[in-house]
């Protein structure tokens, strides 16, 4: 399943890729995804193998192993049955370490709902990507960069942008957002908005105290 396919469909990459039958998705299109998500059934229910990034995007979270998943995939496994094989890949320079954990299934007479699978899925990724971790050579904190999450920013946005544009930000929006977790830049948002006066300048205090 490749989601956002208008970065490739002027590339050579994309026939390789359509000719080993990938869906394409655009992920900001409600009617695009449900198109998706039905042809990935249909595959699934006719034996096929599909394979998909639950986190929907590239990771360039400062601090989460694992980011928040979208919950289609063990819905598709619900629907159709199907096992879930979790792959964890890690990318150090230009090597790349893959765990591959047991098989998941859904029992039919789960009691647990759709949010519950997710997470217990996403702990099982998360597992897996941390035994990759505990394999590599320690660092120390002292000889990390200082400016080393903007270095590992840019080279992820660079090696996923094709010519169009690519960014921080669109990487950032499409991860999945939980409604029930406020993160900091939602917390200041308001901030952009004002305008300093005497009234308002314990805000900016309070802001840099913190």
């Amino acid at each position: 399943m490749l989601g956002d396919p208008g970065i490739l469909y002027r590339m050579p990459i994309y026939l390789g890729l359509k000719l080993n039958g990938v869906i394409p998705l655009e992920t900001n299109d409600k009617t695009d995804r449900k198109i998706a998500y039905a042809r990935a059934i249909e595959l699934l229910n006719s034996g096929g193998n599909l394979l998909i990034y639950p986190e929907g995007a590239w990771n360039v979270s400062p601090n989460l192993i694992m980011m928040k998943t979208f919950t289609g995939t063990v819905r598709m496994a619900q629907e159709t049955n199907a096992e879930i094989v979790p792959i964890a890949m890690e990318q150090y320079g230009d090597k790349f370490i893959i765990n591959i954990g047991k098989n998941y299934r859904i029992p039919q007479n789960s009691y647990k709902n759709t949010d519950e699978l997710n997470q217990e899925l996403r702990c099982i990724l998360a597992t897996l990507k941390w035994d990759i971790m505990e394999s590599q050579e320690l660092s120390l904190r002292a000889n990390i960069p200082k400016d080393y999450l903007d270095d590992f920013q840019t080279e992820i946005i660079g090696r996923c942008n094709f010519g169009y544009g690519f960014t921080l930000e669109d990487a950032l929006k499409e991860a999945f957002h939980d409604k029930n977790v406020t993160n900091s830049e939602d917390v200041f948002a308001h901030m952009n908005a004002l305008i300093p006066n005497g009234a308002n300048t314990f805000l900016y205090n309070k802001r840099n105290h913190y």
